[in-house]
């Protein structure tokens, strides 16, 4: 009997390695080098504005801190939101740059594994959030520990809705990790998506394949568009003041369930990212000629909108829109398109060379680790911010303490993030690589 381990017996122990997977961490990854600054940028973004909501949560000067809050410095934090838009568009645009090439033949009969391959992705390390959450009694104790035991009751009732991510149609008031609804509107939006697909890949070549693919896209991100302002035109959702017999439409609750974790809602960032996605795969290895005076006018219609977008959040702005109910809903309804039209045309002027100093920026190295983890970093970071309010401890708000809270929250995440993906994602996704291997259809 040979003491020699078969092939797959050997994969399935390295699998395990630590060596192995911690160099999977540093490895250089390739795709566009400025996606890797967008996505790191975009992380940190969501984990300052949640240290802000959690030092905000228990501070023992609430004069200040409505001054900070109110204050200009502030503004550019409360905008943090935003950067989920700034995912949405990075999916859809990767979705199909890097996909366009395998689904020239997309059928059928091939989209249960075109499916797989993408929850098969987010599978480990979400489960291993929902894990951690449900376990969190036996990891954090203290005074308000209590408040925070409804997201463990949730956890334990609706795991299955987070991990077959539907939990933003099934039980939005009762999700279990809140802010995994992303990933429930992610995955429901690639659904449709791979339906658009169909002949991209012969796009390049075939003048009448890259003109459905155009067609289909751009009708798409017209109905999404179309779609959500009409919805908010009919809801009102900001309308809370007055009486009216649809009220009841105007709750908070309603609004976080029924337009902030809307599917339809959110999906004009993503398509828009497939349609500038699709134009960098057409242009691959190309370089599109354009008039600088074109490029001037691009970047300056780019910075003008993600400037409004961003202004629209500073609370003497907000003053004005909640008292111009149409003004709001517009802000609803197109704020996000703004947001994604303005970040398309940089990542789409980087790529082509057009990006000057701004290209740069987003293309240093340093940006690749912190790309690398933001997956999980987005995860567990509100996870880990939650944790130390459970303890009782006060709160004092101001700039500075937020950015010592701020660095103190990365880091912990950071940390967290390496040791979930050496540990969970790596050999759950090398142990579940066969899975995604398509058959042979080779005959002896």
């Amino acid at each position: 009997m040979t003491m020699l381990a078969e092939p797959e017996q050997q994969e399935w122990l390295c699998a395990f390695s630590l060596h192995r997977n911690t160099r999977l961490l540093t490895a250089s990854p390739g795709g566009l080098a400025c996606l890797h600054g967008f996505r790191a940028l975009s992380v940190l973004w969501i984990i300052i504005l949640h240290s802000s909501l959690q030092l905000r949560l228990h501070s023992v000067n609430e004069e200040e801190t409505s001054e900070s809050v109110s204050g200009q410095r502030y503004f550019f934090v409360s905008a943090g939101h935003l950067a989920v838009d700034s995912f949405f568009v990075l999916s859809g645009l990767l979705l199909v740059y890097t996909s366009a090439g395998k689904t020239e033949s997309l059928s059928l009969s091939n989209l249960p594994r075109f499916y797989l391959n993408r929850y098969v992705r987010l599978f480990p390390l979400l489960a291993a959030a929902v894990v951690m959450r449900a376990a969190e009694p036996r990891l954090t104790d203290g005074p308000r520990a209590v408040d925070y035991a409804q997201g463990v009751v949730r956890c334990r009732d609706y795991w299955w809705s987070a991990l077959l991510h539907v939990q933003n149609i099934v039980n939005p008031r009762e999700m279990c990790l809140g802010h995994s609804w992303y990933l429930s509107v992610d995955m429901q939006l690639h659904v449709v998506s791979a339906l658009l697909l169909c002949g991209a890949g012969a796009a390049r070549a075939d003048r009448r394949a890259r003109g459905r693919t155009w067609g289909a896209l751009g009708a798409a991100a017209l109905a999404a568009v179309a779609a959500t302002l009409a919805f908010c035109f009919y809801f009102n959702f900001p309308d809370i003041t007055k009486d009216s017999p649809r009220n009841w439409v105007s709750s908070a609750a309603f609004y976080w369930t029924w337009y902030y974790y809307n599917t339809i809602v959110r999906s004009p960032p993503f398509f828009i990212g497939m349609m500038f996605g699709f134009g960098l795969y057409v242009l691959k290895n190309e370089k599109l000629h354009l008039p600088k005076w074109s490029i001037w006018l691009c970047h300056g219609g780019a910075l003008v909108l993600s400037l409004l977008v961003m202004l629209a959040e500073h609370p003497g702005t907000r003053a004005f829109f909640d008292h111009h109910l149409p003004a709001l809903n517009l802000k609803l309804a197109l704020a996000r398109t703004c947001w994604a039209l303005a970040l398309g045309w940089l990542i789409f002027a980087c790529t082509q060379g057009y990006g000057g100093p701004v290209n740069w920026f987003l293309s240093l190295r340093l940006w690749r680790f912190v790309a690398r983890l933001s997956y999980a970093m987005y995860l567990f970071s509100n996870i880990l911010q939650e944790e130390p309010d459970a303890t009782g401890g006060v709160n004092y708000f101001d700039i500075r303490a937020l950015l010592w809270r701020f660095c103190g929250d990365a880091a912990v995440t950071v940390a967290v993030s390496v040791a979930a993906i050496v540990l969970v994602e790596a050999p759950l996704h090398t142990l579940l690589a066969p899975l995604l291997k398509p058959r042979s259809t080779h005959k002896p």
